[in-house]
């Protein structure tokens, strides 16, 4: 009840919230393939509830066949992709076993991490946004690397999702044409005391 209070909530500031009633089934009980497969048949009579709303209508005719594009989406989906894929193939049982509480969110985050690479081609704009929720999940397993017994190649494990990172803002600002124009105006104090 309190995690659909909670989507509600948020879906009241931003209406693509709501597909995250979708995980209901998942709240509670133990993550399994029985559990994870009984929300995919139960997202299919969600989903397409969901794609008969207000929302979904202003949606999609905006963002799909429209036109409209999110030119960066394709390198922050990716970014999402690279975190799920390194989970699954290197964290996933090191994680389960040293952080059970919270592997659940942990690998549904990073199962809707690969999802939205599926939702690009679709509407670069609804996959991008989609995937913005999901940056406090890649965040958690960034941050609990130094946490994980990740043996011999610890320090590049948890060095290379911050070098990654600092690579990415550092094209991102230089060759962005949106960086100067939505960006710079702001004045912000993150590259020096704005003037005046």
């Amino acid at each position: 009840m309190r995690f659909t209070a909670l989507t509600l909530t948020s879906a009241a500031f931003h209406s693509s919230a709501i597909v995250f009633l979708l995980l209901t089934p998942l709240v509670h009980g133990r993550y399994s393939k029985r559990r994870l497969a009984l929300c995919g048949i139960l997202a299919v009579p969600g989903a397409l509830a969901l794609l008969s709303t207000k929302a979904a209508e202003v949606a999609t005719s905006r963002y799909i066949g429209a036109g409209t594009d999110a030119a960066g989406a394709a390198f922050r989906v990716a970014l999402l992709v690279v975190t799920a894929v390194i989970f699954f193939l290197f964290l996933r049982r090191k994680w389960a076993a040293a952080f059970p509480q919270d592997y659940k969110l942990a690998a549904i985050g990073s199962f809707m991490m690969i999802a939205m690479m599926v939702l690009v081609p679709i509407s670069s704009v609804i996959g991008d946004r989609l995937g913005y929720y999901l940056i406090p999940i890649q965040t958690a397993v960034f941050t609990r690397l130094p946490y994980l017994p990740l043996g011999a190649n610890r320090q590049l494990f948890v060095a290379a999702p911050y070098l990654g990172l600092i690579v990415v803002f550092a094209v991102w600002t230089t060759f962005s044409a949106l960086f100067p124009k939505c960006y710079e105006p702001y004045n912000t104090w993150l590259f020096g005391y704005p003037e005046g």
